[in-house]
């Protein structure tokens, strides 16, 4: 996979339902689609996109976590793309649903906290499930 990518050769994801999308009021955020099939993921800024390329890197090296590794999309490492003369960090994916005519995939978040180390009080009193 290449350092940077054309973007010219990517379209938002049409199958999304939910979650961040990618629009022209939002496009910082959100799934698009390369031409050839990858899944690009925007990495979020702080810890909780590093977080997140840190886990599908583990995911490959730690053969401990094989049977989880079959639940998630292959992981082809990250891309830079600019989008609007901002230079933007992907994680690109295996596009699952290639094929299909109606999928249906959820994202299934593990564990008991879901927000992210370093937030604010507010987002986590918001999201505290007691």
């Amino acid at each position: 996979m290449a350092k940077w990518l054309d973007s010219d050769d990517l379209l938002p994801y049409d199958n999304q339902v939910g979650g961040h999308k990618f629009t022209k009021e939002k496009p910082l955020l959100g799934l698009l689609k390369h031409k050839e099939g990858y899944i690009l993921k925007s990495v979020e800024g702080g810890t909780k996109g590093k977080n997140e390329v840190r886990f599908y890197e583990e995911l490959i090296k730690n053969e401990s976590l094989i049977n989880l590794r079959k639940l998630v999309p292959l992981y082809y490492g990250t891309v830079t793309v600019q989008i609007n003369s901002i230079d933007m960090t992907f994680i690109v994916l295996d596009d699952i649903t290639t094929g299909m005519k109606k999928p249906c995939v959820m994202d299934v978040k593990i564990g008991s906290q879901t927000w992210e180390p370093g937030c604010s009080e507010k987002k986590k009193n918001d999201e505290n499930v007691n």
